[in-house]
């Protein structure tokens, strides 16, 4: 049954969005247990939802460093956020059996958007990424999306069948970045 897939867990599906830093523990839970039901090899990109997003908002990381704005403490405190969502995301798989390892953006990934720098990981078991953020050289940092990661994943990798967006909290998926997307964006 070789083949991989290359799954996003999105943030507004794991999390509860309108509480911060807050886990939805049976959904973790019923992702890890069909992942454990496949002979596939996967890739496990999750999303920050509430764990992220708010604060790389209001500290305009995605934006770079700003020099009126004080950003080290929102870089070290999303993190640090980031790595407790993604301890939730591991204890789930391993409770469900399932062999995986964690990846943090932030130790081997540069730069923002599809073209950022780094060598994907892979994990003989699951490897598990989530959006970060990362070391960037033009603006100092950035915040690497989970998109850009499954993109990356899904056309680098050998044998991928599939990318697989489990997703919650929005009508769909863009091809657009959103910004820029109209009604007829959305897939």
């Amino acid at each position: 049954m070789g083949g991989t897939v290359v799954i996003k867990w999105g943030g507004g599906l794991i999390t509860y969005k309108d509480q911060l830093c807050t886990v939805n523990l049976d959904v973790i839970d019923a992702l890890a247990k069909a992942c454990s039901q496949t002979g596939k090899q996967l890739v496990i990109v999750h999303g920050a939802g509430s764990f992220g997003h708010l604060k790389a908002k209001q500290f305009r990381l995605a934006e770079g460093r700003i020099d009126e704005l004080s950003q080290d403490e929102a870089i070290y405190d999303v993190r640090s956020d980031m790595l407790t969502l993604n301890k939730f995301v591991m204890d789930s798989l391993a409770k469900h059996g399932i062999s995986a390892k964690s990846y943090p953006p932030h130790e081997w990934a540069k730069g923002t958007g599809p073209k950022f720098k780094g060598d994907l990981p892979v994990f003989d078991g699951v490897t598990v990424v989530f959006g970060d953020v990362v070391d960037d050289e033009k603006q100092g940092f950035g915040i690497l999306s989970g998109d850009d990661l499954i993109l990356r994943y899904a056309t680098e990798l050998p044998e991928v069948e599939r990318a697989v967006f489990a997703i919650g909290g929005v009508d769909g998926i863009l091809r657009v970045p959103p910004a820029r997307a109209t009604a007829e964006d959305l897939i």
